[in-house]
Formats: structure tokens, C-alpha cells, sequence
């Protein structure tokens, strides 16, 4: 298994990953529509969205509090995008480091116990299965995303 230590600094390492690549991407293609039905700024909404969710369930779990389950992915990715679209490009970066830094702090404060403690008896789902998803879901599909689309527009191999 993977150490707690190791999986928060993968997590660490993998957003500044894309972090260098984001700041790679051109200005005037950042809110273009260009991967699906998302921008470069949504899909960083999108992320932060997760980063929070990923903290606040992590608290509970934590604390012994109840939660609300997300059951329906695809409608809140939707909501969370759309509630930040009218941010700017620098409140959209701020938000989503800061939410990436909070991912680290929470999980490097974390007490051994809770990173394997289920988030309720109906579900099995843990704070280090969301970890390890995040990080999936950033090595998996957004880095490649970024990383084609970023070779595509400028011609540059990364």
C-alpha cells in the first residue's frame, strides 16, 4: 500500500505537473472551448470544485460529521463550472492552487486512523481512495489533455 506521505506528495507533484503546463497554455486560448464542452479556465474550475469537495469530505470523515453525497457527477461538474464562469483567469488560478494547497495540508495533517475510515456504512469510499483518484484523475485524463492540446496549438513537444 501506499504510504500516506508518498500519496500526498504524488498529489503535490502531479498539480504542479499541470500547474507548468497551464502557464504554458496561450492567454488567448484559455477560454476557448476546446476540450469538449470546457475551457482550459473550466476545466480548472472543475478541478477546484473536486479539490474542495475532496477537503470538506475528508473534514467530515475527520470530525465523525455527516456529509452530503454527490451522487449525480456529471450535474455538479456542471454546476461548478458554471458558477465560475464569470470569475477571471487570475480568480480561477488563485482559487484552484489554493484548493490544491488546502488537498495537501488537510491530508498532511491527517491522523493515520481516518485515511482508511469509510465516509459512512452505506458507502465504502475513504479520504485515501479520494486521494488516490485525484491524483488519477490528474495524471489520467487532465495532464494528457493539457499536454496535447498544448502541443496542437504551439507545434512544441513537451
Amino acid at each position: 500500500m501506499t504510504s500516506e506521505r508518498e500519496l500526498v506528495r504524488t498529489f503535490s507533484e502531479i498539480h504542479k505537473q499541470l500547474l507548468e503546463l497551464v502557464n504554458q497554455f496561450p492567454e488567448e486560448r484559455r477560454e476557448v472551448i476546446l476540450f469538449d464542452k470546457w475551457s482550459l479556465k473550466d476545466m480548472l474550475a472543475h478541478l477546484t470544485a473536486w479539490n474542495r469537495v475532496d477537503v470538506e469530505h475528508t473534514e467530515c470523515v475527520r470530525d465523525e460529521k455527516d456529509f452530503e453525497w454527490i451522487s449525480d457527477w456529471d450535474k455538479f461538474n456542471d454546476r461548478e463550472v458554471t458558477r465560475r464562469k464569470q470569475m477571471s483567469w487570475n480568480a480561477i488560478m488563485e482559487e484552484w492552487i489554493s484548493s490544491a494547497n488546502r488537498v495537501v495540508s488537510v491530508f498532511q495533517d491527517l491522523p493515520l486512523p481516518v485515511w482508511d475510515k469509510r465516509c459512512g456504512p452505506e458507502h465504502k469510499a475513504t479520504p485515501r481512495g479520494w486521494l488516490k483518484a485525484e491524483i488519477g484523475h490528474y495524471r489520467d485524463e487532465h495532464i494528457p489533455q493539457v499536454a496535447n492540446k498544448l502541443k496542437e496549438l504551439t507545434g512544441r513537444e513537451l
